[in-house]
């Protein structure tokens, strides 16, 4: 279900991606990848901004050590033209999966 929402955001259909999402989080509160796919949905629908940025704060209290986190951020943020702040996260992406694979957990 995250693949098809992953799809209708890339559709330029960011409504139902949220909807999908938000059902999967009611089913698997807490669930990463749906709180990331929400936070994508959400940068993409105007005015909703605040929206994208909270799912990710969530995403990030709870898994603080994944990449995945710090990637969305990075993305939303140079969709915003941010793009220090976005390098910056990247950065920390960067940094996470090299501890993460020397022996380091993203949780």
């Amino acid at each position: 279900r995250l693949a098809d929402a992953a799809a209708l955001i890339t559709q330029g259909k960011p409504e139902q991606a949220v909807a999908i999402a938000d059902g999967i989080l009611r089913a698997a509160s807490g669930c990463i990848p749906a709180l990331l796919t929400m936070a994508k949905a959400f940068a993409k629908l105007p005015g909703r901004m605040k929206d994208a940025d909270a799912a990710c704060e969530q995403a990030m209290k709870l898994a603080p050590r994944d990449p995945a986190v710090y990637r969305t951020l990075a993305d939303i943020r140079e969709a915003q033209g941010k793009r220090a702040q976005a390098l910056g996260f990247r950065s920390t992406a960067s940094e996470l999966e090299r501890t993460n694979r020397s022996g380091g957990r993203n949780y």
